[in-house]
Order: C-alpha cells, then sequence, then structure tokens
C-alpha cells in the first residue's frame, strides 16, 4: 500500500523561526507602554478661597502694624536718651578732679581750665581745657577725659626743673626745653644755676635750652670743675671753671667729643680754652 507524501505549505505561509505573531506583538507592545493615571483635582469653591486671602492680607497688615509699633517706640526711646545725655542736667558737669600736682599748681590748673559746671558732661569741650591748662608754665603736658557720670579728669604732667635762672630779684626754674616756670624769691637750692637770657622769644627760649643741655650733659670729672655755665645764644655757650679759666663750649651738640677733648687739653696750664670745633681746639694761655 503505498503512502502520500506529507501536504507541503504555501510558499508565503510559512513562518521564519522566532517570528512573532501580530496579536502577540501588539499585546507586548500595550504591556511595555506605562500606563499614566489622572489624578483628580479637587477645586475649593470660591468662597473658601477668598476668605483664606483675605486672612493673609489681614496677617500682613497686623505684621507691618506691629513692626511701625515697634520703630515708632525704639525712636522714642533714642530721642528721650539723647535728650538726657546731651540736653539735660541729669549727666551735667559737677565735679573737677586734678591729679598730677597739688596746692598753689592745682589752684592755678583749675582756674585755667575754667571748667563749665552745669553743662551736660557730652557738650564740654576737652580740646579746649586741655589747650587752656597747657598754658600753665609748671605744666609740661595734659589729658582731659570725662568721668561717668558728672565730673572731668585732669591727668597733669609737671615739669621738670633742671637748673635755676636769675631774673633780677627772683630765680626761675627752667627745665630742659628751655621753658621758664616757677618764680620764686630765693635761690633753688637743689639747682645748678645759668646763667641765660629769660625773654619769651624763640631764640631766647633756645639759648636756655642748649645752657640747660650742656649743663646737666658734662660727664661728673667736668662737671665737678665747672663753677658756672653761660649761655648768651644757642650757639654761644661758655663755662667758667674753678681756677677762673673759661671755655669757649658753642653748641650743645657732640657733648662726649668734646669733652674728651677738653680733659686733654685741662692737662696744659690756660685762661682760656675753646672745644666749639672738637677736631680744631685751641687754647689760650
Amino acid at each position: 500500500m503505498s503512502q502520500r507524501p506529507a501536504a507541503r505549505q504555501p510558499a508565503g505561509s510559512r513562518k521564519p523561526a522566532g517570528a512573532r505573531s501580530p496579536a502577540r506583538s501588539k499585546r507586548s507592545a500595550t504591556a511595555a507602554t506605562p500606563v499614566r493615571r489622572q489624578r483628580s483635582v479637587r477645586r475649593r469653591p470660591p468662597a473658601k478661597v477668598a476668605e483664606r486671602r483675605a486672612a493673609r492680607s489681614r496677617r500682613r497688615i497686623v505684621r507691618g502694624f506691629l513692626a511701625g509699633l515697634a520703630g515708632l517706640v525704639a525712636l522714642s526711646g533714642i530721642g528721650a536718651l539723647v535728650w538726657v545725655v546731651g540736653w539735660s542736667e541729669v549727666l551735667a558737669l559737677k565735679e573737677v578732679h586734678v591729679s598730677g600736682v597739688d596746692g598753689a599748681v592745682e589752684e592755678e590748673v583749675l582756674a585755667a581750665a575754667d571748667a563749665p559746671l552745669g553743662v551736660p558732661l557730652v557738650r564740654v569741650d576737652t580740646a579746649a581745657i586741655a589747650a587752656a591748662v597747657r598754658a600753665v608754665p609748671d605744666v609740661a603736658e595734659v589729658s582731659v577725659s570725662r568721668s561717668w557720670p558728672r565730673a572731668l579728669t585732669l591727668s597733669i604732667e609737671q615739669r621738670s626743673p633742671a637748673a635755676a635762672i636769675e631774673d633780677g630779684g627772683s630765680w626761675w626754674r627752667v627745665d630742659e626745653s628751655g621753658v621758664l616756670f616757677g618764680s620764686t624769691a630765693e635761690q633753688p637750692a637743689d639747682l645748678p644755676v645759668l646763667d641765660a637770657p629769660t625773654g619769651d622769644s624763640a631764640a631766647d627760649k633756645a639759648a636756655r635750652a642748649a645752657g640747660t643741655a650742656v649743663l646737666t650733659g658734662l660727664p661728673a670729672e667736668l662737671s665737678d670743675l665747672v663753677v658756672a655755665v653761660a649761655a648768651e645764644s644757642e650757639a654761644a655757650v661758655e663755662l667758667t671753671l674753678d681756677g677762673g679759666a673759661t671755655v669757649t663750649w658753642g653748641t650743645a651738640d657732640q657733648m662726649d667729643r668734646k669733652s674728651e677733648v677738653l680733659l686733654v687739653l685741662l692737662g696744659d696750664e690756660a685762661t682760656h680754652y675753646d672745644v666749639s670745633a672738637p677736631t680744631n681746639p685751641a687754647i689760650r694761655p
């Protein structure tokens, strides 16, 4: 019995290996695409929206009012403080304290300061008071400070005398800068004597400063031999020795060099020595 050959599929109906059917491909594409879900948005009624807006507006108004009120209170407080400090008598000057001097000098300082008692302390012109006190001869320097709540403090640096200068029937003390102060009727026993002009000119002051510098700057071995120092001008200082000889010293410059040269020259007896130019000294028998 003969077998029939298997029926052949039509040429166009054969599916290639691995091919998917159209229905399956459609299902796969549908599964790969994410599904977006729409959210339902609840809309508030217009009345509630208006109410919330009105509440926010009221809060803004209240905050603005409170901020303005706080600013007004702060300004009022500042204004009151300014009035108390600068215009009222609550912090007005009542006392003036002086340190660094006492006695007659303290009284002179207070009179020169002429502090405006009763004026608010913050408005007191401390610079003007300091300038007035510096004009007192015994005062070398002054510092004026406010001592709250109601006082001024004047801190004085008193002049330190370096020599005494005779002026007619009285004696002046003179400091190293040539300023005269502290006039007395008797010669100060603890100060060396300087013969110098007592005028108020700048030249006279410079002469006193030069004479004082020489008088106080001599080494001990020379100062023991000196009985007088005269300063006619800044460049004309002269010494008188205990033996009667004189020394032309010149200016107060090169003190050490001039002292060394003079000590050498004193080995030769003479009536006059000149060390104003220490590199070219001279003697007169």
